[in-house]
């Protein structure tokens, strides 16, 4: 098939929003289809060097990248009708001059688009349309068009959110589809991790921001002077808040990780943390109940460390709730006990290769289509 993916993201950039569109366009291109991604941006230095971009997020170059430009819309709410309705003049100008048989989208707008424009339709949400009032009209737009084929969603809570907002949506057109890792390749025999490398050595791989649970890092580490915490990942500046916070000699503070060195720092950890709290900001957000993603999330990083055959203590399991220190702290202890790592962390593997490689998903997602 040839497959357009429609995402306003900007590349390259440290989303996790952006490195799962380049994820998923390279998976829909392994299933043996002809990808092409347009990618919505309002910058305007939008990366030129190609090659660059494939690097960044180590993935393949097996699918095409077309950049349609936006118009910057924070001044005004008439900037930002207008540079939608250039925005649908360019999408509308590319979909009509190229012979499509699918098109699958985070961009709600595009997707509407298209399937004005009779093309068969897939919409991947990560979280509810609703709570903007001209993103919940549209929505109500595009499930009644023909072409809507599909509402793709990361999260079982997030399809029962759907369901009850919008009764012509059941499970025919609503599929559930997790996130998803690739298997590890470029792992070197090198440890780039610091401190003294014959103590547990525990991780955490991600943003900083609130919510993503670094406040739980530093209550425990103290907790455990003979554990070693890595903490990759990260903002400059949340990276020198949490250093003012902390007493503690044992973290390590590594900073932002491009994709292809980062699996010689979690091959080397024993054991990774996942300790998202009840509010969980989406990156970039101001803050707000309306930006809350936790009652929805589909954490990649999950994926990523099943792929590495690590074992994870992760929060919102009825043993560990997000902010019980103590059980965190008992959680590491146990994990001291190497052999009941191992079984973990081959127990993961052998889930993730199952069911949660990006190739396996982008299968699943597009053998739904024909069923």
């Amino acid at each position: 098939m040839k497959i357009v993916y429609i995402a306003k993201v900007l590349l390259p950039s440290r989303t996790a929003n952006s490195l799962h569109v380049m994820k998923m366009c390279q998976a829909l291109a392994d299933n043996g289809h002809d990808v092409t991604l347009y990618a919505i941006s309002e910058k305007e230095n939008i990366q030129k060097d190609i090659g660059g971009i494939y690097r960044y997020y180590a993935v393949k170059n097996n699918f095409s990248i077309l950049w349609i430009r936006a118009l910057e819309t924070k001044e005004s709410r008439l900037r930002y009708l207008f540079s939608s309705f250039v925005l649908i003049g360019a999408i509308a100008r590319k979909l009509l001059f190229k012979s499509v048989d699918l098109v699958y989208g985070r961009d709600l707008l595009g997707c509407t688009v298209s399937a004005l424009l009779g093309r068969q339709t897939i919409y991947e949400s990560h979280a509810p349309v609703w709570r903007s009032h001209l993103e919940k009209q549209l929505f109500k737009l595009f499930i009644r068009l023909p072409k809507f084929t599909k509402l793709v969603v990361i999260s079982k809570a997030l399809q029962e959110a759907y369901f009850s907002k919008y009764k012509n949506l059941n499970h025919s057109n609503t599929l559930v589809a997790h996130d998803a890792a690739d298997i590890p390749s470029n792992v070197s025999s090198s440890n780039p991790l610091r401190g003294d490398l014959n103590r547990l050595n525990v991780g955490y791989v991600g943003h900083l921001y609130k919510g993503k649970g670094v406040e739980v890092i530093m209550a425990v580490a103290p907790l455990l002077p003979n554990v070693n915490f890595h903490v990759i990942g990260g903002l400059e500046k949340d990276i020198r808040y949490w250093k003012s916070e902390i007493a503690s000699d044992n973290i390590f503070f590594y900073g932002f990780i491009k994709q292809n060195k980062l699996p010689n720092y979690i091959q080397n950890i024993d054991v990774c943390l996942l300790p998202n709290q009840k509010y969980v900001s989406a990156y970039g957000a101001k803050g707000g109940k309306s930006k809350n993603i936790s009652d929805f999330t589909s954490p990649l990083k999950m994926f990523e460390y099943m792929s590495y055959r690590k074992p994870i203590i992760a929060s919102d399991l009825p043993v560990v709730p997000p902010d019980g220190i103590n059980l965190w702290k008992s959680a590491i202890d146990k994990l001291s006990d190497s052999s009941l790592r191992q079984c973990l962390g081959d127990n993961a593997f052998t889930t993730f290769l199952a069911k949660y490689t990006w190739k396996k998903r982008a299968g699943y997602i597009l053998a739904s289509v024909h069923q």
